[in-house]
């Protein structure tokens, strides 16, 4: 019995695309696998193209497509680097901006090492524990990693199986069951005194005015410097008193911050009218002198601009020797003083766990043990 293999390429995307199997006047198989996925005619056509050549070549190799048994996955015969770059594939339309980048740095400096290993031709199949091990204490070593971005290199390699595993072009994660390093304890951050934020307040009223409701968001929302720095006029509703921020501009995912009131006032008084501006930006190009900083504008500012104001200004000029991002540490704490759960804390400040958001509320542990102690039963 001779076959032909076929594809199925409707010129409306919408519909299913197949690669099947043709014989004696009739479709004998069909094979959808993946091809939905891509979104434009050219790469669908392309993926489609790969799996026919595969099939034929099967085929060539004595697979009877006509005979019952469980359907089998194609082997793509991806190689290491081959497999690692598909994975980054997925991940470019898939992950926020900022994580996307995360995952890059890491993959820049492992891909390097697994070309020194020589291990760039064999099948990713071969790849396990061991190979994986191997691989991350050997960067480790290289570029004098700290154990916590040796975690971080450990948990991008388990997304890239994971995705590679839903992909069906492995069928087990090798990083599921690999023993993580053990981390330092973080230094808790020293406080912003009231007092302190009082006289920094005071102090950018007289010399950048618009700082001050950059500080704003950070110590009330919650939102990072970077974020802040990218939030465009039309990323504010007034209506329901939330920044919208996309998954393109923010650390983790999409996610909706409410502001106050007071907040909202502030606001108010920056011209909005262009939806495009960036809310913190820069009235020209290269523009350094603070007059012309943290306006409303086309041009974006560095990402370096607001942490050089706080340190030329809050440690140099007003002597308070304390980071910027104490204020989304103080105003953690002082959301919880105030009565908001950790929960909320947690949503507002797009964290992934509530773990997270502990170590921003550095006094949630001292509040919960002392609900503990109010509730211990007395032993008598």
């Amino acid at each position: 019995m001779s076959y032909e293999v076929k594809i199925h390429a409707p010129a409306d995307l919408s519909e299913k695309w197949y690669v099947y199997i043709y014989s004696g006047g009739k479709i004998i198989k069909k094979f959808y696998k993946g091809l939905a996925k891509e979104d434009n005619y050219a790469d669908r056509m392309l993926k489609a193209e790969v799996l026919q050549s595969f099939i034929e070549r099967d085929l060539k190799r004595g697979w009877n497509p006509s005979k019952k048994g469980l359907p089998q996955t194609e082997d793509l015969g991806y190689n290491i680097i081959q497999a690692f770059d598909f994975a980054f594939e997925i991940f470019k339309g898939k992950l926020a901006q900022k994580t996307f980048q995360d995952y890059s740095s890491i993959y820049r400096a492992i891909k390097p090492t697994i070309l020194r290993l020589e291990w760039q031709n064999h099948d990713i199949k071969e790849f396990d524990s061991y190979h994986i091990k191997i691989l991350l204490d050997t960067v480790k070593k290289s570029k004098k990693w700290s154990n916590k971005r040796y975690n971080k290199a450990a948990n991008v390699l388990r997304s890239i199986f994971t995705a590679l595993k839903k992909e069906f072009i492995i069928k087990n994660n090798p990083v599921q069951g690999l023993d993580y390093l053990p981390e330092e304890t973080p230094i808790e951050m020293e406080l912003i005194t009231p007092e302190e934020q009082t006289l920094i307040i005071q102090h950018f009223n007289n010399v950048c005015p618009n700082f001050n409701i950059f500080l704003k968001i950070l110590y009330q929302c919650g939102i990072r410097p970077n974020e802040i720095r990218q939030i465009k006029c039309s990323m504010i509703d007034f209506n329901k008193n939330i920044f919208l921020l996309p998954s393109e501009i923010t650390k983790t995912k999409a996610r909706k911050v409410p502001f106050s009131e007071d907040l909202k006032n502030d606001l108010l008084g920056i011209d909005l009218s262009n939806p495009n501006y960036y809310l913190f930006g820069i009235q020209s190009p290269y523009c350094r002198r603070k007059g012309k900083l943290f306006k409303t504008s086309p041009y974006q500012m560095s990402i370096n601009v607001a942490g050089n104001l706080w340190r030329e200004h809050v440690k140099g000029i007003l002597g308070i020797n304390k980071k910027m991002y104490g204020l989304k540490h103080k105003g953690a704490n002082d959301k919880e003083d105030n009565g908001m759960n950790i929960e909320t804390v947690k949503q507002i400040f797009g964290h992934s766990s509530e773990k997270i958001t502990q170590i921003y509320a550095t006094k949630h542990q001292e509040r919960e043990f002392e609900k503990a102690r109010a509730m211990m039963p007395k032993f008598q």
